[in-house]
């Protein structure tokens, strides 16, 4: 897989070493690595992430590459998408102090 940092291409590979995840990149114009090992609470936040895009490109039919949005439409999505974290926050914390529902 290929990703893109600081304008150069790199190349990432994934390693599991006792139960931490090895990221190891290189940088594909100077062969240079670099290694990155992930605590368990950073490996289950990317496992979360790769199951909310597969089950996106699944449910939607497309994927975060799609072109056909406008910047603003993206903005829309995302201020969206944080209201609704806004709102389950808000239930946690009054289920949190016992505060019944109105």
């Amino acid at each position: 897989m290929d990703y893109r940092a600081d304008n150069q291409w790199c190349v990432w590979s994934e390693c599991d070493r006792l139960g931490s995840l090895e990221i190891v990149y290189t940088d594909l114009r100077t062969s240079r690595c670099r290694r990155s090992i992930m605590d368990s609470i950073v490996r289950a936040v990317i496992d979360k992430f790769k199951q909310r895009s597969e089950f996106g490109k699944a449910k939607y039919g497309t994927d975060l590459d799609r072109t056909d949005l406008s910047v603003l439409q993206w903005i829309v999505h995302a201020q969206e998408e944080h209201m609704d974290a806004i709102l389950y926050l808000e239930k946690l914390k009054q289920t949190l102090i016992g505060k019944p529902p109105a």
